[in-house]
């Protein structure tokens, strides 16, 4: 039955709602999409997206991370990493859970270094998840001509500030 409420959530905005003249929300359609994603629908996401920003629905961090994850659970990881860039061009702020979202479909240390750096410079420290993904790649979890010689720095440059950022939250 679960894997079901995503064709249920879309009826109900993309049909029902249009039918009795109302319009979904954000919060709705963020619904439908965290649906879609558990369900695996990737493509169904999209369209949630596309129909957002046809309506003029703000895209909003969780919005988009939904859709990065349905993807990402397709094994489509560039297509992950392609919303990422479109949510930045659309002005949105990436949260930390767009960013694990994102670096956690990502199988290349080349693009998670870019997004960790990008992470970085918007003020956020990766999580513990994202550090260990990230470590895992740089390890060998992905072909080595592609690998970054500055990924190791990079997450050993992290790892630190995000120690000094734990201790600094416990004095």
């Amino acid at each position: 039955a679960r894997s079901q409420e995503w064709e249920r959530a879309l009826v109900l905005l993309l049909e029902d709602l249009p039918r009795r003249r109302l319009t979904p929300s954000a919060i709705s359609l963020g619904i439908a999409l965290r649906a879609c994603e558990a369900g695996g629908q990737w493509l169904k996401a999209l369209e949630l997206l596309e129909f957002m920003a046809e309506a003029r629905i703000a895209l909003t961090a969780a919005a988009c991370t939904s859709a990065v994850g349905a993807c990402a659970q397709s094994g489509d990881w560039s297509r992950s990493l392609w919303l990422f860039a479109q949510a930045r061009r659309r002005d949105l702020e990436p949260d930390d859970l767009l960013y694990t979202a994102v670096i956690g479909a990502c199988p290349q240390a080349e693009q998670i270094t870019l997004l960790l750096e990008d992470m970085q410079r918007s003020g956020l420290a990766p999580n513990p998840a994202v550090l260990a993904m990230a470590a895992e790649v740089a390890a060998g979890g992905e072909d080595p001509n592609t690998c970054s010689s500055q990924t190791p720095q990079l997450l050993a440059s992290l790892q630190l500030q995000a120690g000094v950022k734990l201790l600094k939250g416990r004095l």
